[in-house]
């Protein structure tokens, strides 16, 4: 073998490894710097259809981020990145409902570090974490799912949209219902209420209204007294001797004629049911209850005045035929003798 190809075939050993060593600390660095994605319930076949527009919108916010934070991307300074250096390093697989992805972000294809660069070959985890973040809402509506986990970190999960649909009229029923019970019982207690105090008013009325009144007079007639005058006057047999009526007798339990003109009171029981009256109204009862009070006394004297009067008209037509008799009587003697 001629040193030629010996050298030749010393040359190819010293590139293949090289070039392996090369390719195991990308593949390493993939592995290390990626970032763990959850989409919450998205099919592996929805994720195939928008791969494309997903790395599209990372690689233009990498190129953003880069150029205004060129060591925090390990760069000496920005460069442009393209759909191609976003990567998938696993997946995707589904877990409990959610689709779970890993992804790097490579170095452009030309590139400088920085003078400190924590990696060689791709972008650390830490600011693909950040780029996601700052995207992460426009991402959620390029995919049609939301991003529950980057890498460690829990997003969260929004009421979902159909749930909402339901959950949000059902809340408002039980709010109107809630409050129109509350209206309810409110109006219902107004209501109690106001009957008790009705209730205790009326009790109150009926109070100050049930006066027992006397539904007829206590008077005699004339004649009446008259023969009452007669009988006295019998039963003392004293002549030239007044004696009046007594006077509780002339209030016996009879009908006035004198009064009955006059329309009767109603009974308790009538006045009970009356209708509620007015404050000028009661005054007009009150003065019509006076008036009937004062005639009634008027009437009383007006009986005994006549009764007395009647009684002296009497005894002095007795007194009168009494001495008559007596002055008769010596005549007749005085003729006999």
């Amino acid at each position: 073998m001629s040193a030629f190809k010996i050298e030749t075939l010393v040359a190819l050993c010293l590139l293949s490894s090289i070039f392996g060593i090369v390719f195991a600390t990308q593949a390493s660095e993939r592995e290390d710097q990626s970032v763990e994605l959850t989409i919450y319930k998205m099919s592996e076949s929805e994720w195939s259809n928008k791969l494309a527009t997903f790395k599209t919108l990372v690689a233009a916010e990498a190129a953003t981020y880069c150029t205004n934070n060129a060591e925090s991307c390990g760069l000496s300074t920005g460069f442009l990145f393209t759909s191609t250096q976003v990567g998938v390093y696993t997946g995707p697989e589904i877990s409990s409902k959610s689709l779970k992805v890993s992804i790097y972000l490579d170095f452009p294809t030309v590139f400088s570090l920085s003078a400190t660069p924590s990696t060689q070959f791709v972008v650390n985890s830490n600011t693909v974490e950040t780029i996601i973040t700052n995207i992460m809402a426009s991402l959620e509506v390029a995919l049609g799912y939301q991003i529950t986990y980057i890498g460690e970190e829990f997003i969260g999960i929004d009421p979902d949209s159909e749930m909402n649909k339901i959950l949000i009229p059902i809340a408002f029923i039980i709010l109107f219902a809630v409050i129109g019970v509350a209206i309810g019982l409110h109006m219902w207690n107004q209501r109690k209420e106001k009957a008790a105090k009705q209730k205790l008013l009326k009790e109150k009325r009926s109070k100050k209204s049930g006066r027992v009144r006397p539904i007829h007079t206590l008077e005699c007639d004339s004649k009446q007294s008259s023969n009452l005058y007669d009988s006295n006057q019998a039963e003392n047999g004293a002549v030239g001797k007044t004696t009046m009526p007594v006077p509780h007798m002339q209030y016996e339990d009879r009908v006035s004629v004198r009064t009955s003109a006059l329309p009767p009171l109603p009974a308790p029981e009538e006045e009970k049911a009356v209708r509620i009256k007015s404050g000028d109204e009661k005054e007009q009862e009150k003065k019509e209850r006076r008036r009937r009070k004062r005639e009634k006394k008027r009437l009383e004297k007006e009986a005994a005045g006549e009764e007395y009067k009647e009684g002296m008209e009497s005894e002095s037509e007795k007194s009168k035929s009494e001495s008559l008799g007596n002055t008769l009587i010596p005549v007749e003697d005085d003729a006999k003798a």
